[in-house]
């Protein structure tokens, strides 16, 4: 089987819920990395277009199709959006890999791409005819799971504290988050993986991302009061709602050594799981234990980790169940994990975050002398995806 290898990633920065990228669809936001991408290779040799979505397809019908026109790429290139609610960015890596190892294709870009801004009010009436009477509007936006009966938050904060995963450890993660953020951002660090600037509804380009707030602190957090009825989850420890794209250049190893492409990363597994619908909390950590498991691995072979911050509930309770007890163990883990910050503090375009937690956890493995490293995310209603790397 060919070797599937990462050459190349980039995104935009992640904007606010009626923020700066508000005015721009998923597509557009998409289209532009993907440009950025595309001048690493031969467009002949570019075989297809896989972007993960969350959100109603994005707000956009066929939004993979229209990301490809948006980038100017040839229309002759297949495209396809994938669904796995959060999930979805890393599913889309993990099937342009698969994709490339059977020999199917050369070069994948991969990815995923949200505008929550742009997310349509759905109102559910029969196409059969007309129906005199009031109709209501649904927000997809609340987050309530149907599978569970409940909003997400909700059920997030009951499993997190059945975990020992209290309000102040969460606000504690939340915290830290913003910090390891803004040390990133100061260190240039972020240079590396915003590469896309669009302009914003100021006018002005988008440099950075939007959600981070370096004025956070544990007595601001501490004043937040819980949503949606959860015990502890606030909007200070999980993520707003946002916009961006992210994606990376998934290629065949022999075609990168012949093109001379900067091999920035192997892949050499990925898997997609499923639990309980509210196992989101801990399910990143099944994922992480199988992935390794199934290559002879070990956590202490991991250079560095990502776990998606879809609440600093998920990484609270996933590490703690990595670590099994072990609290020199899980202080090595907390050390090693979403180092530049997480979706917390950078927010979290649901089908974005997948491919930028990848993208992010090569650039700062190899600012580490490479090695292994693996990253994982929960999906809606009880999905996980986690992919292994080898970092040059």
């Amino acid at each position: 089987m060919e070797q599937a290898v990462i050459v190349d990633g980039a995104r935009t920065p992640f904007g606010r819920l009626g923020g700066e990228l508000a005015d721009h669809q998923s597509f557009e936001l998409a289209g532009s990395v993907i440009q950025v991408l595309a001048k690493d290779i031969d467009g002949d040799a570019i075989d297809e277009l896989i972007l993960g979505v969350g959100i109603v397809s994005s707000g956009a019908i066929a939004p993979a199709r229209r990301a490809l026109h948006e980038a100017g790429l040839s229309l002759e290139i297949s495209s396809v959006a994938v669904d796995r609610a959060c999930c979805s960015g890393m599913t889309a890596i993990g099937m342009a890999a698969d994709r490339i190892g059977l020999g199917q294709r050369r070069a994948v870009l991969a990815g995923g791409m949200e505008s929550m801004s742009q997310t349509p009010l759905m109102l559910r009436a029969p196409r059969t005819g007309a129906k005199i009477g009031n109709q209501t509007v649904e927000d997809v936006l609340l987050m309530r799971s149907p599978l569970a009966d409940a909003p997400i938050a909700k059920y997030v904060g009951e499993v997190a504290i059945s975990y020992g995963v209290d309000r102040e450890a969460q606000d504690k993660w939340a915290l830290r988050s913003h910090q390891r953020y803004f040390a990133a951002l100061d260190k240039g660090l972020l240079a590396d993986e915003i590469r896309v600037n669009p302009i914003g509804r100021s006018g002005a380009r988008v440099e950075i991302d939007e959600p981070p707030r370096r004025d956070t602190s544990l007595e601001k957090l501490a004043r937040l009061k819980p949503v949606y009825g959860s015990p502890t989850v606030t909007p200070g420890n999980a993520p707003g709602l946002n916009d961006g794209a992210a994606a990376v250049l998934v290629v065949g190893e022999s075609l990168a050594k012949a093109e001379n492409l900067d091999i920035k990363a192997r892949i050499l597994d990925h898997i997609s799981m499923a639990g309980s619908p509210t196992a989101a909390v801990y399910l990143p950590a099944h994922a992480l234990q199988r992935l390794l498991k199934a290559n002879g691995k070990t956590l202490n072979d991991l250079v560095v980790i990502e776990i998606n911050e879809a609440f600093a509930a998920v990484p609270g309770v996933s590490l703690r169940v990595l670590a099994n007890g072990d609290s020199k163990a899980l202080e090595s883990l907390e050390e090693r994990t979403n180092v530049n910050g997480g979706a917390v503090a950078i927010g979290h375009p649901v089908g974005a975050s997948g491919a930028r937690i990848t993208y992010s956890l090569i650039l700062e493995a190899r600012r580490r002398g490479g090695g292994l490293a693996a990253a994982a995310i929960c999906g809606g209603f009880g999905q996980t995806d986690a992919i292994l790397l080898e970092v040059a």
